[in-house]
């Protein structure tokens, strides 16, 4: 089946720039003309995100993008919208009978220690992303069986039959980012914590503060010309929303994402006072509480089922949220081309038939966990209430950003509020959330069958494919393996000569590739 390089994807109908308008910022957060941005600019980022690796292959949360996306450049990238757009690969094609994929390659590119890109850095890269013990690339890259280089410039990946559909969409993150061969031959070990000149990005990393900040340094040998507007980018791990929105309130941060209940009506505030500029962008990205079934009082489906009619999302929207989010019943929002626009599986709010299941039970107690600091803490807090009042104890877990993620996939933790972070393509969301990672469908069988894998089958249409995605939504909601709650608005705070904010691919998902952020004169 051939796929034209930029149409692997219909657009959410709302994305755009997924901006309301820069409101009480001005007219500049939206975009300003590049002749007058200040190409020798420092901007300085506060990020939500933490990172423990810059490797590619080591990363476990997706965040951690947002820091890698300086560096390496991927076979493919997303624009605002959505859209799988050509990087290092400038065009792509599956077979008739979905067995492989091949890609076209730039010919141009040549990463900061020198060495050159071309097919066999392909194979180099993905083949160490499926077989690097610990690997965090082994589930995206699966479905590729081998890899063959047919020219200097022309690579085919065969495929698990079947398989590989999302694979244009997947390239778009670390999954498709390329490390130079020189850097992995000499000093593999040592790319986590200072990658130095392994990229072909943008910037080269001058200086690395694990777990807190990245400093770049724009490469001007770089091959686009239309992008790393400023000469120096700051990456700043700030978990805390309030240190966040105080850091562009002091000039120590320039630009920073704030979302979440509380947070999102005192950022609006100061923008309307005029004391931080920003842009009210709406979020893909859905609160979850994720359930491990293998654990305690979850394994009894009544308590899943509980649980599930126990949350009051639109107290939680009004009251929590004051009104600046919508409420979530699925994974992606209803205008995504493999949402279900009638979907009406999920449970419905009900105390009292929620009660009944709990005492039937003799009651019920569970944990659950959420990142220190984030939105989903605070959702935590709020499920704490509504679940005791249908009899369910809940004791509350805060853990750092940096570990949560793994205690929870490793099985440690009963449930969790996550911040998901949607694919552009939902079958790499399907094995991170579902079948994989944190396996939603941990301890319920066959519950799902052959559905992921026919979803995720190339030679389908896209028509046919959301077919099969709507039915997985149908059963994972008929089946609580979760319950996605709220879908929130975040204000990107910026100083007042930040730009291009809304513009940024991956914004609305809340880990923007900041290559195009800039300063104006």
């Amino acid at each position: 089946m051939a796929v034209a390089a930029m149409g692997l994807l219909v657009p959410l109908a709302a994305c755009g720039s997924g901006s309301e308008g820069g409101s009480g910022g001005g007219g500049e957060g939206s975009s300003a003309d590049p002749s007058t941005y200040d190409r020798e600019a420092t901007i300085t980022v506060g990020t939500p995100s933490p990172f423990s690796a810059l490797d590619p292959v080591k990363q476990t949360n997706i965040g951690e993008n947002t820091f890698t996306f300086l560096i390496y450049d991927s076979l493919t990238q997303m624009d605002a919208n959505y859209q799988v757009q050509p990087m290092l690969a400038t065009s792509w094609e599956f077979a008739a009978d979905g067995s492989s994929l091949t890609l076209k390659l730039r010919d141009d590119v040549t990463f900061h220690d020198g060495a050159t890109f071309d097919a066999s850095v392909v194979k180099a890269n993905i083949e160490r992303g499926k077989s690097t013990p610990g690997s965090g690339l082994a589930a995206p890259l699966a479905s590729i069986e081998d890899v063959v280089v047919e020219d200097d410039y022309t690579v085919r990946l065969d495929l698990a039959p079947g398989l590989g559909a999302d694979l244009p969409a997947t390239f778009a993150l670390n999954a498709g980012m390329m490390v130079s061969p020189k850097a992995i031959a000499e000093r593999a070990d040592e790319l986590a914590l200072d990658p130095d000149t392994a990229g072909s990005g943008p910037y080269v990393p001058v200086e690395v503060k694990t777990g807190e900040q990245v400093t770049f340094e724009r490469s001007d040998s770089y091959w686009n010309d239309d992008t790393a507007y400023a000469k120096t980018l700051v990456v700043r791990s700030v978990t805390d929303q309030a240190a966040r929105l105080n850091g562009v309130q002091t000039g120590a941060i320039d630009v920073a994402q704030i979302s979440g209940s509380s947070p999102v009506q005192e950022a609006l505030a100061l923008v309307e006072q005029g004391a931080v500029q920003g842009d009210k962008i709406s979020q893909i990205t859905p609160v979850v509480l994720m359930i491990n079934a293998e654990r305690g009082d979850l394994v009894k489906p009544e308590v899943r089922q509980a649980l599930a009619q126990a949350v009051d999302r639109t107290e939680i929207v009004e009251g929590l949220f004051a009104g600046n989010a919508s409420e979530a019943t699925q994974f992606y929002p209803e205008d995504y081309w493999a949402a279900d626009p009638d979907f009406d599986a999920a449970a419905k709010f009900d105390a009292a038939a929620a009660k009944k299941l709990v005492a039937d039970v003799g009651g019920a107690e569970i944990s659950i966990a959420a990142a220190t600091g984030s939105t989903a803490e605070s959702v935590a807090q709020a499920l704490q209430t509504q679940l005791g009042n249908v009899g369910i104890k809940v004791n509350l877990q805060s853990i750092p950003f940096a570990q949560i993620d793994d205690m929870y996939r490793r099985g440690e933790i009963d449930a969790q509020v996550v911040n998901a972070s949607p694919g552009p393509d939902p079958a790499s969301s399907l094995t991170y959330y579902v079948t994989d990672g944190f396996a939603a469908s941990r301890g319920f069988g066959d519950v799902l069958g052959n559905l992921p894998a026919e979803a995720a089958d190339p030679t389908k249409t896209l028509e046919d494919r959301a077919t099969k995605y709507r039915e997985i939504w149908n059963v994972m909601a008929e089946n609580h393996m979760w319950t996605p709650i709220v879908r929130g608005e975040q204000v990107w705070v910026r100083s007042k000569d930040v730009t291009n904010v809304p513009n940024l691919p991956w914004v609305r998902s809340g880990f923007p590739n900041y290559r195009n952020v800039a300063k104006v004169k």
